[in-house]
């Protein structure tokens, strides 16, 4: 009799423990889509500001799109700083877009990572120790804190290179405009 009671709670937290790692697993995956919505919102934000700055640069140059000679002839008659001072704040823009992208990847993957290390972690304790329920459980909380611990860390992190990013798009740009609006004058 005190074996099937056994069985039954060892059942029951196994249970429990396949419930955790599932609710652990949809949680990690939401917030890692919540890390990837906001990235690639930045992305976006960071290609509009481009295109901005192209149409800024465009009309000061009074430039019809359609022609290539007379976009050549008015960038040879601009001053050099002007179109200097562009293409270094499209060449910025661009490597932070890049940066953000490769922030994208690198969380993608830790978080992954961090995922398959926790499922296998417990399934072995699972497998090796079923008879010692306290040790599984202690193992449980233990990989569960951790996990918790290393998604904060990361998403503070993305958090942190994003407004980075942000703030350096938002200066950039206006700032861009400006110089060339001072050199025009």
């Amino acid at each position: 009799m005190m074996m099937m009671m056994m069985m039954m709670m060892m059942m029951m937290m196994m249970m429990m423990m396949v419930m955790m790692m599932v609710m652990m697993m949809m949680m990690m995956m939401m917030m890692m889509m919540m890390i990837v919505l906001v990235l690639l919102m930045m992305v976006v934000v960071g290609i509009m500001m481009m295109l901005l700055f192209t149409a800024a640069f465009i009309t000061w140059t009074k430039t019809p799109v359609y022609s290539n000679d007379f976009i050549l002839h008015q960038i040879r008659r601009t001053d050099l700083s002007i179109v200097t001072s562009a293409v270094v704040v499209v060449a910025v823009i661009a490597i932070l877009l890049i940066i953000e992208v490769v922030v994208v990847v690198v969380v993608v993957v830790v978080v992954v990572k961090v995922v398959v290390v926790v499922v296998v972690v417990v399934l072995l304790v699972v497998v090796v120790l079923n008879i010692v329920v306290v040790v599984i459980v202690v193992v449980v909380v233990v990989v569960v804190v951790v996990v918790v611990v290393v998604v904060v860390v990361v998403v503070v992190v993305v958090v942190v290179v994003v407004v980075v990013v942000v703030v350096a798009e938002l200066v950039l740009v206006p700032g861009s405009i400006f110089v060339v609006v001072q050199n025009k004058t």
